[in-house]
Order: structure tokens, then sequence, then C-alpha cells
């Protein structure tokens, strides 16, 4: 089953509303958007939009304060973390927004991986996934309105640490902020414009798929031709700027 979160509307007094089936309970509170949570042996671990990594306690692992932007426009700063058994990944961005930064921690510094300098502020992606010992990172299309061009823009890519080899599973996507993974199937995310939120689903063993943005939206085709595309098998509306769709994670278990 695939869980995703999503950003609404209405009172942000309120709380969260839960199916009645479901148990809410919160294990930790108090911190400035937070945006991944990951477990390591010693527990549970926090990314912190402003460029922090810290624990339930608020005690600190990762910071990445120096490298973000001080003006996160929203959209940027630290926006996925990732643990691989001892390994540790991080994507943000840098300079003025205007960079995305795909590394791996090693002690005090970050291992570059994958930067990408041609995206405008908007639309990083996020996205971060290990399959079968190589890193999957989904970049967003920087607000250049298609993510099938040239470029790393509207790409989901498999990125190699050993080699730095890096190779382009997907492209056609908008704003890829996460992605779950679930046997050879890559869950993706990705945030509409103006017609539809998408959940698009790519079988790794068979890469290439094109998810049409550019040409297409949702299950709407805005080009003459979309013929090649591959539509997604979840959409919903989106609408006046809420209910967009952030968030993926694959669960196998009793509900």
């Amino acid at each position: 089953m695939l869980v995703a979160a999503l950003t609404g509307c209405g009172d942000s007094t309120s709380g969260p509303e839960v199916p009645t089936s479901f148990h809410l309970d919160t294990i930790a509170s108090g911190f400035d958007r937070p945006v991944a949570v990951q477990r390591d042996p010693q527990g549970l671990l926090l990314a912190l939009q402003a460029g922090l990594v810290v624990r339930t306690n608020g005690s600190i692992v990762h910071d990445f304060r120096g490298q973000v932007p001080a003006d996160l426009n929203l959209v940027g700063g630290l926006l996925n973390f990732l643990v691989v058994g001892t390994r540790h990944f991080v994507f943000l961005t840098t300079g003025d927004n205007d960079h995305t930064l795909v590394a791996e921690i090693l002690g005090a510094r970050l291992d570059t991986l994958m930067l990408t300098a041609d995206l405008k502020v908007e639309h990083h992606g996020g996205g971060l996934a290990w399959y079968q010992g190589r890193l999957i990172a989904a970049i967003g299309e920087g607000d250049s309105g298609t993510g099938r061009g040239p470029g790393v823009a509207g790409k989901v890519f498999s990125i190699d640490p050993s080699t730095r080899r890096i190779d382009i599973l997907a492209s056609g996507l908008r704003n890829p902020w996460r992605i779950a993974l679930a046997g050879d199937s890559l869950w993706i995310t990705d945030a509409g414009d103006r017609l539809s939120e998408e959940v698009n689903v790519l079988d790794l063993r068979t890469p290439g798929a094109d998810f049409g943005w550019g040409i297409s939206e949702g299950t709407t085709c805005t080009a003459a031709s979309c013929a090649g595309v591959r539509w997604p098998v979840f959409t919903y509306p989106t609408g006046s700027g809420c209910s967009t769709v952030v968030g993926a994670a694959w669960y196998e278990g009793r509900l």
C-alpha cells in the first residue's frame, strides 16, 4: 500500500485528521519544518529544512546550515535525508537556491554525487531511494515548464556512489518531491501545476519512461500528441494551491 502525504487547506490549529481505524501518537514535537524522518540503530532522525539533522531529543547529528541558503524561499534548503545502513545521504539546495546538491555525508564533509546548476529557484524535486547498490535521486524541472528537454530537469537518476556513473531512469516530471520503493517498482509523487497531482510508477527493470510533463498533466494531454507518454496510475485535481502531493511511503503490513 502506498501512503501519500498531502498539504491541505483549512484550520491549521485543528490538528491532522486520520481515519477512525487509525491511532495517532505524537513521538516528538516542537521542530521547525521537518522534511524527512529516518531511523538508525540509535533511533529516529529528523531532517529540518533549515539544514539540520537531529534526534527526537533535539541533539544535532548533522549541521548543513552553512551550505543551504539563508533565504529558503519556501522550497529550498535541506529537502531530503536518507539512511542506508551506516551511510547517510542528503538532497539540498545551495547558492541562491539555484543549485541542487545530492551528496553522501562523510564525517564533517559532503561528498558530492550530483550537482545541478541549471535550475531556477523552484521545483527542485527531492526524492531519494536506494536500489541494488545505487542511489536514486529525483530532480525537479526548475520551473522550466517541461521535464522532457535536455539536461537534468524533470528526471530520475541512478547514481553509483563508487564510480560516480549517473544514468537517467525516467523523464517528464515536474516536481517529484518524494519517491517510494516497493520491490522493483519506484512510486513517484509528482506535484502538479494547475490541473492534477500525480502518482506515477516506474519499473526499474525497464527504465526510460516519459511521464509527460511539458505536453501533459495528469491524464490531460496539452499538446497535439502525447504518444509515448507513461500515464500516472492515480491523479486528483490540484485546487487553489491546496492538497499538493508531497510525500510517499510504501507500507506492507496489516491495517
